[in-house]
């Protein structure tokens, strides 16, 4: 099983007047968020999710272009359920070969908001993945996960 495809897209929600709140946030119109879709070449889609920030108070457009643009293409053609690996990989960008043949992590500079939602979404997905590979919800495969089990299980 390998990785064809990661895509994103920016789904945007409005919420009724009558359901509008105001926070620190600001106005509430509407509700945002990015569903990202890794999809494998025997047809398995996993699915994950990331937000810019509260309701309608961020924009996903930079969520989408890091999924598509940056993370998403360092994971084309590789195993789903390689977790940990694929992790480093985005985690680390330019450096990720180097962090994965050192054993630790060199990261790339920008290494928050945004790129870490990015990058949480894509994780969500191929959890998703790997649970669907073993025939097992997330949350069973979770915990059948101790120190031992993640190699076993192909996740790292």
């Amino acid at each position: 099983m390998k990785i064809a495809s990661i895509e994103a897209r920016w789904l945007r929600a409005p919420i009724p007047e009558a359901g509008q709140h105001t926070s620190d946030f600001g106005r509430l119109r509407t509700f945002d968020a990015v569903l990202v879709t890794v999809r494998t070449d025997d047809g398995l889609e996993g699915f994950g999710e990331a937000k810019a920030a509260v309701g309608s108070a961020g924009d996903c457009a930079s969520l989408v272009t890091l999924v598509e643009r940056e993370l998403g293409p360092a994971l084309i053609g590789r195993d789903p359920r390689r977790i940990t690996e694929a992790w480093e990989r985005m985690y680390c960008g330019a450096r990720a070969d180097l962090a994965l043949g050192r054993g630790r992590s060199f990261p790339d500079v920008a290494r928050r908001g945004p790129r870490i939602a990015a990058l949480g979404a894509i994780d969500t997905a191929l959890w998703d993945l790997c649970g669907q590979s073993h025939g097992v919800p997330v949350v069973e495969l979770l915990s059948l996960i101790h120190i031992s089990e993640p190699t076993r299980l192909g996740m790292i």
